[in-house]
């Protein structure tokens, strides 16, 4: 018997390894170095890049619909074969894009990768961990989902050579990144289990011990009737679609930043979020949830403070802006997940993780189409800056003031039980 569990209790890192692999080339390989093909497929094929561009809303607008039902499924079919139905999901939209020679394919191909990140991407290892893990679970989170910026490095590091190789080299990357996934693929199949129960060991004495003990969390009837549950989900939907990421590179070379330094500072950001994720999962394990949302939240109002200030001159402040906005971007992976379990508790994870993530996703949908409609009219980005800096102020105050109402209400449940 003691055999027995230490073996249950040692796969929890196993489970955790594969994890990362999967984030490694599904996030890494398949969603974030999307980016590299982005203008060598729309010249070689005569594309528009705004019509191009649409392949990311089937991409975001898919992931955002499915994740709607994510719970259920979890529920219904178990978290091994859902990842394993994503990571097919990914190596299809590799595979079509890899033949496609019209716009409608490669919609294709972004229906099907976002059908791969609602499956096999953060949610999915959120729940993962929460499953698998009762200690540490921001620090193990923040390393997992680190696996999305070092494969993207080591995808673009790899690949880019090849994409730019001649006028079709992108479609034999495309390629050979739906050949790494279909590996992943036949590791996860041999490897992975589900995990049976709701404790990976302990008898049933320590695990009444442990409910006694531990805050389960609402029950989703209950959540749903608190405000505060309503601004936290709108409140992180409103921060995705604030986001500058995507403005602030164009930006960048709006205002004479040379092509060579925006690769650099892109680099110095990838890196940047790398640590960051698991430096912020170590703040939330060591210091509670508000100091780690707070983390993320001051620097990324520091961030859109600085883009004012920035001129081709400051170099060193626009290094600092990519600092700080590595920092701060955690909030929009490790801790959405963190932020769901311990303000709303275990009771209604699934269901809340999500319907918070499904709102999180169409934030991101509609923010690089709404950032760049002051652009259109004005020529520059100021508007959309002041924007997004004056709705960080009022989610800071949102979410700081949810998260006092929840954990009072909280301790209130916790005393009458």
């Amino acid at each position: 018997m003691k055999v027995s569990q230490r073996n249950k209790l040692d796969y929890k890192w196993i489970v955790a390894v594969l994890c990362f692999l999967v984030m490694f080339v599904g996030l890494g390989f398949c969603s974030s170095a999307k980016n590299a093909y982005f203008q060598p497929v729309a010249e070689a094929l005569g594309f528009s890049r705004g019509a191009f561009g649409l392949s990311d809303t089937f991409r975001y607008a898919t992931t955002a619909i499915t994740t709607m039902f994510f719970h259920r499924l979890v529920n219904r079919f178990g978290t091994k074969k859902l990842m394993c139905a994503g990571l097919v999901f990914y190596a299809m939209s590799m595979l079509i894009n890899s033949v496609s020679n019209t716009l409608v394919g490669f919609y294709i191909g972004g229906i099907f990768l976002g059908l791969g990140v609602a499956f096999a991407a953060s949610t999915m290892a959120s729940v993962i961990i929460n499953k698998w893990f009762d200690k540490n679970k921001g620090t193990v989170l923040g390393i997992i989902l680190a696996a999305n910026a070092a494969g993207s490095a080591v995808a673009i590091l790899m690949l880019e050579p090849l994409i730019y190789s001649d006028g079709l080299g992108y479609k034999n990357a495309y390629f050979i990144t739906a050949v790494a996934v279909v590996i992943v693929l036949a590791i996860m199949l041999i490897f992975y289990k589900d995990k049976e129960g709701d404790v990976v060991s302990g008898s049933p004495k320590q695990e009444e011990k442990q409910k006694d003990a531990e805050w389960e969390g609402f029950e989703y009837e209950v959540l749903s009737r608190k405000p505060a549950y309503y601004i936290v989900i709108i409140s992180l939907a409103l921060y995705a679609l604030m986001s500058v990421s995507p403005i602030s590179t164009p930006h960048y070379k709006d205002i004479g930043f040379t092509g060579e330094f925006i690769a650099l500072s892109l680099s110095i950001g990838s890196i940047g979020l790398a640590v960051s994720k698991i430096v912020v999962g170590i703040i939330y394990d060591r210091f509670g949830i508000k100091p780690a949302v707070n983390l993320c939240l001051f620097t990324a109002l520091a961030a859109k403070l600085i883009l004012f200030l920035i001129t081709p001159e400051l170099k060193a402040l626009a290094i600092c802006y990519t600092v700080l906005i590595s920092i701060a971007t955690p909030l929009e992976t490790v801790m959405i997940s963190i932020i769901v379990l311990d303000l709303f508790g275990k009771k209604s994870f699934n269901q809340a993780l999500a319907i918070t993530t499904s709102l999180f996703t169409i934030g991101h949908a509609l923010n690089a189409p709404l950032l760049n409609l002051p652009y259109d009219f004005m020529g520059n980005y100021t508007i959309s800056f002041v924007v997004s800096t004056v709705a960080s102020v009022v989610i800071i105050f949102a979410l700081n003031l949810s998260i006092i109402s929840l954990k009072r209400d909280a301790k209130k449940e916790t005393s009458m039980r």
